[in-house]
């Protein structure tokens, strides 16, 4: 069976925005030819893709299957009218690219530049969010590149990890936090205040758990999770809550007396930072370059 963009388009838009009228506003299109579209592919499944509430609209179990494929589908059409506008050398040169935020500060920003110093017709999309969700993204073809912390947990076999560098990760905490105050600090003295953390799904958060049970102490619940470092650093600004993060995230708060690094052995980690890809896809020229400087800005760091 075959899709066509307009199907596709309706039926991803009302499964992301959960009503008839939500896509409708979405995709400049009328709810009657939404709604029409979503019946007629429906006639030709021969399976109910949504559920119809008076409040909106829920996928059924045939939806939730289609999904993942039409996300896909979509993408990789895209990708097909993106690679004929190459080859016809009118090509905007789109390149979508994940990161965990940490990298935002100062790996990408580098590569970016370079990049568009050479190539400025190339247009760069960049996502921001935790390792898991990026690797969602890159697998329904969201986007082309990721760069993400490397667990020890292999991947999967579609995707394809570029080993990049190693950050430094601390523990942190305002430049007059009473933990400063001690002539010499435990692990213990860190259970005693309130944490604020990278959300699920990043590689900090569990190294964080992991850095407390290997000391035999239970890790103290995080009070307040954000995949935002602006928002990490400005709770450690003006409270006593502690933090970890990348050191490049914070070298500027840090020299300018606003935050500093815990003294304690423990509380120092290598994390390691690998770029992916998908290994069904092949890069296409845009991404290739991005791809291609950020392995060089990377070996230069």
């Amino acid at each position: 069976m075959t899709f066509d963009q307009r199907e596709l388009a309706a039926f991803l838009g009302v499964a992301k925005t959960g009503s008839v009228g939500r896509a409708s506003e979405a995709l400049s299109l009328t709810q009657p030819a939404i709604s029409r579209t979503i019946s007629n592919l429906e006639s030709r499944l021969g399976a109910k893709l949504f559920v119809r509430h008076s409040t909106g609209m829920e996928l059924t179990a045939f939806g939730e299957a289609l999904q993942p494929h039409a996300e896909l589908i979509q993408s990789e059409m895209r990708r097909m009218s993106e690679q004929v506008d190459v080859l016809k050398g009118s090509a905007k040169g789109v390149v979508r690219i994940g990161v965990v935020p940490s990298v935002a500060a100062n790996l990408l920003p580098k590569a970016i530049a370079s990049v568009l110093q050479r190539s400025p017709e190339i247009q760069v999309q960049v996502l921001e969010g935790t390792g898991n969700r990026l690797i969602a993204s890159l697998s329904r073809g969201d986007i082309e590149l990721a760069i993400v912390g490397l667990t020890q947990e292999p991947f999967d076999e579609d995707v394809v990890v570029t080993p990049l560098l190693e950050d430094q990760i601390c523990v942190i905490g305002r430049w007059a936090h009473p933990l400063f105050a001690q002539q010499k600090i435990a692990m213990s003295d860190l259970v005693r205040y309130r944490w604020a953390m990278p959300e699920r799904g990043n590689v900090i958060l569990g190294e964080y758990r992991l850095m407390f049970r290997r000391a035999g102490l239970e890790p103290p619940p995080v009070s307040v999770e954000s995949n935002s470092v602006h928002i990490l650093k400005s709770l450690l600004a003006t409270t006593d809550f502690l933090t970890m993060l990348a050191r490049d995230t914070f070298q500027v708060e840090e020299k300018a007396g606003l935050v500093r690094a815990v003294p304690l052995a423990e509380g120092h980690w290598r994390r390691r930072l690998g770029l992916v890809r998908r290994s069904s896809a092949r890069l296409l020229p845009g991404a290739s370059l991005i791809f291609t400087e950020i392995r060089r800005v990377a070996s230069s760091l």
